[in-house]
């Protein structure tokens, strides 16, 4: 039988020895702190957003999106021809009519409006952060 002080030593070393496992989940932890990510941060590629030419205007008028993001325009519902052009980019898509689509890619940052040059009320915004 053991005396009282030899269960009490194996008791502390026990302790001890888990010590040194404490300290490196408590390191690795450390490292996870990190910097915050911006809010809506999304690593990776991101889907292009999506812009419907409904009947004379494009939904939704205004989209945000980050750098090297695409944007698809599509002709959904409409009967009378249209394009997306894009003013200060000098970026223009082909005429459509109903059921087609066009995407662009934005590389760099800043506020492009864009219009049908076929029908001026028709106007948006992307956004590009």
């Amino acid at each position: 039988m053991r005396s009282m002080s030899t269960a009490l030593s194996l008791r502390a070393g026990r302790r001890w020895a888990a010590a040194p496992v404490l300290a490196l989940a408590a390191a690795g932890m450390a490292g996870c702190q990190g910097t915050p990510l911006p809010v809506g941060y999304q690593s990776g590629p991101q889907p292009p957003r999506t812009v419907e030419l409904v009947n004379t205007a494009f939904i939704p008028h205004v989209i945000n999106i980050s750098v090297g993001q695409s944007v698809t325009w599509l002709w959904e519902d409409t009967l009378t021809p249209e394009n997306v052009y894009l003013p200060d980019l000098g970026v223009s898509s082909p005429t459509y009519r109903r059921n087609n689509r066009w995407t662009y890619t934005f590389d760099q940052a800043g506020t492009f409006n864009y219009v049908s040059s076929l029908d001026p009320t028709m106007t948006g915004m992307i956004v590009v952060s």
